[in-house]
């Protein structure tokens, strides 16, 4: 599919409505749902949106998720978080910072990346024609 009728698929987004940015990539559409509140329910509903458009309007769902356990006004819910992401499928999960490293203490199996930038998740992405990629961070 084109990445102009992918990108039209989701307009209507509603898992972080005021919050995410998307923008078309060389292959592929990165959903940058950064900001200092994100929180478990945001980051949850907008994965939930994603797998929606998987086979359809995207071949694989990547969750990049880094910063800190703590946003501006909560801790996050890393325990609540990881069992919630076991549930869901994700196609390829990215792991960075304080956040990212205690998600993998938790058992979420995923790429570690110390040094994180949009570049590498192009990167680690690469695998996937037409990706859908959800960039997590409280580190706006």
């Amino acid at each position: 599919l084109e990445v102009e009728e992918a990108c039209k698929s989701i307009e209507g987004f509603k898992g972080v409505k005021g919050r995410a940015l998307a923008e078309k990539t060389e292959r592929g559409i990165f959903v940058n749902c950064s900001n200092r509140g994100v929180n478990v329910t945001a980051m949850l509903s907008a994965i939930d949106e994603a797998q929606s458009l998987k086979g359809v309007k995207a071949d694989g769902i990547v969750a990049v998720f880094s910063g800190s356990e703590r946003a501006t006004c909560e801790i996050i819910d890393t325990p609540r978080l990881g069992e919630e992401l076991k549930k869901r499928d994700i196609d390829l999960i990215i792991l960075s910072g304080a956040l990212g490293r205690r998600l993998a203490e938790l058992g979420i199996q995923g790429e570690f990346v110390e040094n994180l930038s949009k570049n590498e998740v192009e990167r680690l992405s690469a695998r996937f024609n037409n990706p859908l990629i959800l960039f997590f961070s409280n580190e706006a």
